[in-house]
């Protein structure tokens, strides 16, 4: 991975950005060192080209993804289109909070996929999320997947109305499995389909779930 990074700065003293558009290093075994590497080169403005990022099924912490998303909240990496993080279940723990409350104010104002599915996630960072999604910042959103985050259950129902205030139209893919709802819970769910009409959706994920056969028929009537 050394010379992975090495790659990133220029021969020359001059700090021209690395072309590199598209970092794909899902089940790679990625350390911590190497991303806050990946980190360190993003502060210097070297990865403003990137427009996707994959560093799932790897064993990320903390510390490394709250290394990684500092530049991306103090507008170097403007091009950002695509996020995954999914499956790296020490990854959340309140390192995403600042950065996802930050999208909301613009920091990667292209991002249209967003994968952070078994990733740890704390009912902190489902309140940052929020106030994103509430954001006209959300709008360019086709891809959304929060499934597997056990501990954001009870934040689900808030945020839930946010994703109904929300202006978005364009979401294609909505990913909540695994997160122990209930007919109640998805209240505002149905309101969402029924008022907004998601005209856009092609995939709703809801497995893993404790929807009965009520909560099933109102899905499908809305």
């Amino acid at each position: 991975y050394q010379y992975f990074l090495n790659s990133f700065w220029p021969m020359t003293e001059e700090h021209t950005p690395c072309p590199v558009a598209y970092l794909h290093l899902r089940n790679t075994q990625l350390t911590d060192r190497t991303l806050i590497g990946i980190a360190n080169a993003a502060e210097r403005g070297l990865l403003s080209n990137l427009s996707e990022i994959d560093l799932s099924e790897n064993r990320l912490t903390f510390d490394a993804i709250h290394a990684f998303t500092k530049p991306l909240s103090e507008f170097l990496c403007p091009n950002i289109r695509a996020i995954s993080l999914s499956h790296n279940r020490q990854a959340g723990c309140g390192s995403l909070a600042a950065w996802l409350r930050n999208l909301a104010e613009g920091v990667c104002p292209l991002l249209c996929v967003l994968e952070l599915n078994d990733c740890g996630l704390l009912r902190i960072e489902l309140e940052a999320l929020g106030r994103f999604i509430e954001s006209n910042f959300a709008d360019s959103l086709t891809i959304l997947d929060i499934g597997n985050n056990s501990e954001i259950t009870q934040g689900i129902p808030q945020f839930l109305q946010q994703l109904r205030r929300s202006t978005n139209r364009c979401l294609t893919v909505l990913n909540l499995e695994g997160l122990q709802l209930t007919r109640e819970i998805l209240s505002e769910f149905y309101l969402w389909i029924e008022e907004k009409g998601p005209a856009q959706l092609q995939k709703l994920i809801l497995r893993g779930n404790l929807i009965d056969g009520k909560g099933l028929c109102l899905l499908f009537r809305a």
